[in-house]
């Protein structure tokens, strides 16, 4: 990453050709998991049981196999988010024989990229509870405890439940894939029961979201329909809509977990913010932004408790880009965007605005950051003085 490169990172917003690099570093980082994932087997092959070397080294084959029979399909297919989650929880497996057991996860990543790919192929897979998930596919029904696949050419069998697609775009509604939830818990709120009703509540207020991000900001609206492959329901809060809690996985990028949202304008500012955080942990894998583990921590005006730098610098983007947001959509005229939406974003421009003002002056001082995390935050910087007040025009690029 050069400097010029980091500075406009900061502003928040995509340049040409960021979505794709974006794309290339999930894919290399998914790549290096599956090496790291071959030599942790092959260092431990003596500890291992035998069935799950054999296991493992057919489900290595049918990857290969499916790579080479289509190779754009299969990169597709290991670029949805639980595929990540999957390869993190088998490679981070560490009580005496989890390890083995968890080899079975690649088995289920195998069997989605072959059917993604189309090439005939021949699988059986343990599935105790009844039901078996493949990442990006869906669940199949399996009463006999294992899943057989059979296909000789082109499509394979239907799942009882597939992930619903939202309209416009690839994003799908997934809530019938557990690995969505980490091993170790993590999520306050947990994901919602798949019903059949589900994408019925949730397609519309997916359409409201998309059309009002692409009428306030069309740039912004095409990077978060590219990077967001599924929306992920989580149990609503007992307090209602009003209250909301959202989240990014940093091993399933890609994926945006929420509660039910008041009203689709909430839903557009969830999605921006989401992605923020995995545009952010993304670059965090390509090029270190802090020195972790530091032993700082800091006040935030957006949550209670005090965050390390990590924790500082993620809510810092976010909110930078919502403040974007909100000015963008203080600004339109004559697009469709409810008078109600522009009235409510001079306010909410203001809040964002100043809570990110508030942090600015911490980061940019701390000696946590690195070379290339102050070159973001200085980007972030000059971004946050250009916004300016919501009642200005805007004219930024």
């Amino acid at each position: 990453m050069t400097a010029q490169q980091l500075w406009l990172l900061g502003r928040t917003r995509a340049q040409p050709g960021d979505v794709d690099a974006h794309l290339r570093v999930v894919h290399h980082h998914r790549l290096l998991l599956l090496k790291s994932l071959y030599e942790r087997v092959n260092a431990e092959r003596d500890t291992l049981p035998a069935s799950a070397l054999r296991d493992f080294a057919a489900h290595w084959e049918l990857l290969e196999r499916a790579e080479a029979h289509s190779p754009g399909s299969t990169r597709h297919a290991l670029a949805y988010p639980t595929v990540g989650s999957r390869l993190v929880r088998a490679l981070y497996a560490r009580e005496p024989g989890a390890f083995g057991a968890e080899l079975a996860l690649i088995g289920q990543i195998a069997a989605a990229a072959a059917l993604r790919s189309g090439c005939p192929f021949e699988l059986v897979l343990p599935a105790p509870e009844g039901e078996l998930v493949l990442p990006g596919v869906g669940g199949y029904e399996c009463p006999s405890g294992e899943l057989r696949l059979e296909v000789d050419a082109g499509a394979g069998p239907e799942p009882a439940r597939a992930p619903a697609q939202l309209p416009g775009g690839h994003t799908v509604l997934d809530d019938i894939d557990p690995c969505h939830t980490p091993p170790d818990g993590g999520l306050s709120q947990p994901p919602a029961a798949h019903t059949a009703a589900a994408s019925q509540w949730w397609s519309p207020l997916w359409r409201e979201a998309m059309d009002l991000l692409f009428a306030a900001d069309p740039q912004r609206a095409r990077e978060v329909a590219a990077l967001t492959r599924c929306l992920v329901p989580l149990t609503p809060l007992p307090e209602g809509p009003e209250n909301l809690y959202s989240a990014t996985l940093r091993a399933s990028p890609g994926a945006v977990l929420t509660t039910p949202p008041e009203d689709a304008s909430v839903l557009a500012e969830v999605l921006v913010h989401e992605i923020q955080h995995t545009k952010l942990a993304v670059l965090c894998d390509l090029t270190p932004l802090y020195f972790p583990g530091g032993p700082a921590v800091h006040k935030v005006p957006w949550r209670t408790d005090p965050r390390p730098i990590g924790g500082l610098l993620q809510g810092a983007y976010a909110h930078l880009a919502l403040t974007d947001l909100w000015h963008r959509i203080a600004g339109t005229r004559g697009t469709g965007v409810p008078a109600t939406v522009r009235r409510a974003a001079r306010s909410r421009h203001r809040e964002y605005r100043d809570q990110v003002a508030e942090v600015l002056p911490t980061l940019a001082e701390s000696a946590e950051l690195t070379d290339n995390g102050r070159e973001l935050v200085s980007g972030m910087a000059a971004h946050h003085r250009r916004l300016g007040s919501a009642g200005n025009s805007v004219t930024m690029r």
